[in-house]
């Protein structure tokens, strides 16, 4: 992701279906709504195997 990010190339394209997620995720993260330490860990977790 950094690797990408210092890039300076093009942006990725977004599928359609996926855009309004990424909208609401940018619009929480405006709103600083973050996850919580529990939540990601348990995020994590599922892909332990």
């Amino acid at each position: 992701m950094l690797h990408m990010a210092a890039d300076g190339g093009e942006p990725e394209a977004i599928d359609p279906a996926h855009l309004p997620d990424v909208l609401a995720s940018l619009a929480r993260a405006k709103r600083r709504e973050f996850a919580t330490d529990a939540e990601v860990e348990a995020a994590f977790r599922r892909f332990e195997g």
